[in-house]
């Protein structure tokens, strides 16, 4: 029965993905493209992320977008 609870817990949430990605562009959207900016004009040869738990989930997908869009590697530290 909990197997079952998390399924639909983790279904939910999958479902719920893109309104909450639609909901941060349209709060964030305008820091999230000065940081883009920020990024671009300082071009670093690396970026090196800490985070644990969700925030590492975070993390890892930050790390997937700069190394597929922009080309630069990634790098996870412990706390």
């Amino acid at each position: 029965m909990g197997g079952e609870m998390t399924g639909s817990l983790m279904a939910h949430e999958t479902r719920e993905t893109p309104a909450a990605v639609a909901r941060l562009f349209n709060r964030e959207g305008t820091a999230i493209r000065a940081l883009g900016r920020r990024l671009a004009a300082r071009a670093p040869p690396l970026v090196v992320t800490c985070a644990r738990g969700s925030s590492d989930h975070a993390a890892q997908y930050l790390k997937y977008l700069l190394e597929t869009m922009a080309g630069i590697p990634v790098a996870s530290m412990g706390p």
